[in-house]
């Protein structure tokens, strides 16, 4: 429950749903926020953070009048379930440079983050990230008032990084010329604002990047990062899928001696379209299982039935990744049953 909400004196209803659920599924539910809390470094969490860095020497940045100079652009990009939102959170979470500055008996963020809006304007865009650092405006104020008061109120708020989570969205919206003019004229008054320039980090699915684009000058300021996918004919790819299995399953207390199949990380892989976030969310819901049942031990049988909860496998065992013995030769993913429209 959000410290709003508290000070509204609205209830906790989920509290006390969860209360009245039973002591059984009450721990399963406090063993599940310890296996989401868990979580594994990789070698992308470092290239972020180097790449992060970097960028920041750039926004920091002074010209010879002192003044800071115009504010950057970084791109992290990389399929869905790539882990990109979490990285970033993380990071932004644990970066001591950008921690909560307490001056004159205030304190001051110098960043903030934002999950794009779907479907995506700039008015929508602007009026949540305004939202989110307590300006909140009438939902009428027309699209270029909104960022002409963001502007301000990143100044006021001594905003430096303004973080826009899933930004395909407002990459998709740029559908004509005058679309994407508008964009770019957006993204460069806040870049560009006298005395207070403000930079970006944009992360999404590798069409996020057209946003970078629609303007040279926001092309020339930018950095750029991919994540790639799993690769299991890598050994550090390799490890990285079992050293998920294994914290997440010693968050829940598990154990996991019975996934002895030596295909068995190249099923989870394939299940996952070789996405570590995508990894972590079937390992999560498999042990989600197994607590169900009441279990110390976390089998294959558990992952098997996580994928049928997670697609329309159930009854279909020759499309089960866990099951299957040509199983390479299935989507990668999810299956779900085409509709017809």
């Amino acid at each position: 429950m959000s410290n709003t909400e508290q000070s509204c004196g609205l209830p906790d209803v989920a509290a006390i749903v969860a209360a009245r659920r039973g002591e059984m599924r009450q721990e399963i539910v406090r063993s599940m926020a310890k296996v989401r809390a868990a979580y594994v470094t990789t070698t992308r969490d470092r290239l972020l953070r180097e790449g992060f860095d970097e960028f920041l020497d750039l926004v920091l940045g002074t010209s010879a009048d002192g003044r800071r100079e115009d504010g950057r652009c970084f791109f992290v990009t990389g399929e869905s379930g790539a882990g990109k939102s979490r990285s970033i959170r993380r990071l932004f979470d644990t970066n001591e440079a950008l921690a909560p500055i307490g001056t004159n008996g205030r304190v001051y963020v110098p960043w903030v983050s934002v999950k794009g809006p779907s479907p995506s304007t700039l008015q929508r865009l602007g009026l949540r990230i305004l939202r989110e650092v307590g300006y909140p405006l009438k939902l009428d104020t027309p699209e270029s008032r909104v960022w002409e008061i963001l502007g301000d109120q990143l100044r006021l708020r001594r905003i430096l990084v303004v973080h826009i989570d899933e930004a395909q969205h407002l990459a998709r919206s740029m559908k004509s010329e005058f679309e994407r003019k508008a964009v770019a004229n957006a993204l460069k008054d806040i870049l560009e604002h006298k005395g207070w320039p403000v930079s970006f980090v944009l992360s999404g699915i590798p069409t996020a990047t057209e946003i970078a684009r629609v303007d040279p000058q926001i092309e020339r300021r930018g950095r750029f990062l991919a994540y790639p996918s799993l690769d299991m004919t890598k050994t550090i790819d390799c490890k990285i899928v079992q050293a998920i299995v294994r914290k997440l399953a010693d968050a829940a207390t598990l154990r996991i001696d019975g996934l002895t199949d030596s295909l068995f990380e190249d099923r989870l892989c394939h299940a996952a379209n070789h996405q570590i976030g995508r990894v972590a969310q079937i390992v999560a819901g498999a042990i989600h299982k197994a607590l169900v049942r009441g279990s110390s031990e976390l089998t294959s049988e558990d992952f098997v039935n996580a994928y049928r909860s997670a697609s329309h496998t159930t009854g279909l065992d020759e499309l089960n990744p866990f099951l299957a013995s040509d199983w390479k030769e299935l989507p990668a993913g999810s299956f779900l049953i085409a509709t017809e429209s």
